[in-house]
């Protein structure tokens, strides 16, 4: 699995562990505790340092006291889950999250109206809550699964530039038969912070770049033979997001989008924009130039347990001819 900070991979990952294991094991669902709560301290920080006006002047005064905060290393004691309460209670950060949540934690409603599970005692993680923790993957995380016939060996690859810049090892022995590459479809609008150098683009214009240069010109990718998939995803965060009409009018500024507000025709331009840069690469001059598209939402067990059936068959299909054997 490929793809940019951000657009899914782990949570796909996880669904498969749901689609194919049922639930996480008690000890491995605890440990997501910890990263739930992270998640909260790292999205409210975020939003303090850009909130301008509170309506609790007491909250000027947890907004900086939030920001000292190591959020690795808080204690979550009554005076911190009070002080969190208070905040996100606040209009204010509330208007704030709403403005700039592109940029934070995009599940935070979820996760403080979570909180007092998440700190009561005994707590263990549901499901829905393991798929909401957002946590960096750093180098390779291999899963393993099994349906009836077959052994899936899903890997994970970290998605920032300092991981990007692995990624052609994986193309070493022993040779992947499929990719899979997400793509955030919500991120149209979103500021690219990783590189100082290439800050004036957007994530979803990331994505695209590393979408041609890793998956349609990069040489060890074009030399073997590879199902080719695409996630569309977050086409939930996307589809609401488009219903704001300054969002939606940024949108059709980015795509070059003529048609109405429709999450299903503005994902099919998405995917006609990277048909095209296929098709204007090097990938479309081999035999093996075929490219799978699907809109999903990493989240919908239901949705991914569809997908997951129609990405095997097109793996196993690709296979077959491959060995001439269909």
């Amino acid at each position: 699995m490929l793809g940019i900070g951000g657009s899914g991979k782990t949570t796909f990952s996880k669904q498969m562990q749901i689609i194919h294991q049922g639930n996480f094991d008690e000890e491995r669902a605890k440990s997501y505790t910890s990263i739930l709560l992270t998640n909260i301290l790292l999205g409210l920080k975020a939003i303090a340092t850009e909130v301008k006006d509170l309506e609790d002047t007491e909250n000027y005064k947890i907004s900086r006291w939030v920001q000292t905060l190591d959020e690795n290393q808080a204690q979550w004691n009554e005076e911190l889950i009070g002080k969190v309460k208070a905040l996100w209670g606040d209009p204010g950060i509330l208007k704030t999250w709403k403005d700039i949540k592109d940029g934070v934690i995009i599940q935070l409603d979820y996760l403080m109206d979570n909180l007092d599970r998440f700190v009561s005692p005994g707590f263990i993680p549901t499901n829905d809550d393991i798929l909401r923790a957002r946590q960096r993957t750093t180098g390779e995380l291999l899963s393993t699964f099994e349906d009836q016939k077959y052994q899936w060996n899903l890997i994970d690859v970290g998605g920032q530039f300092a991981e990007r810049v692995k990624w052609a090892k994986i193309f070493e022995s022993p040779t992947p038969q499929a990719i899979i590459f997400f793509l955030a479809i919500d991120e149209y609008n979103v500021p690219n912070t990783e590189l100082k150098t290439e800050h004036h683009k957007t994530k979803l214009e990331l994505a695209l770049s590393v979408f041609k240069d890793y998956l349609c010109d990069a040489g060890p990718v074009l030399e073997k033979k590879l199902c080719r998939i695409v996630f569309l995803n977050k086409v939930d965060v996307f589809s609401e997001k488009i219903q704001n009409p300054a969002k939606f009018a940024e949108f059709k500024r980015a795509l070059g989008y003529e048609g109405e507000e429709s999450a299903e025709k503005c994902a099919a331009a998405v995917r006609e924009r990277m048909a095209a840069i296929a098709a204007e690469s090097k990938l479309a001059k081999g035999e093996h130039n075929e490219v799978y598209f699907h809109v999903t939402n990493a989240l919908d067990t239901s949705l991914m347990t569809k997908v997951t059936q129609e990405i095997k068959k097109s793996i196993i299909t690709s296979t077959m001819q491959d060995l001439g054997l269909a």
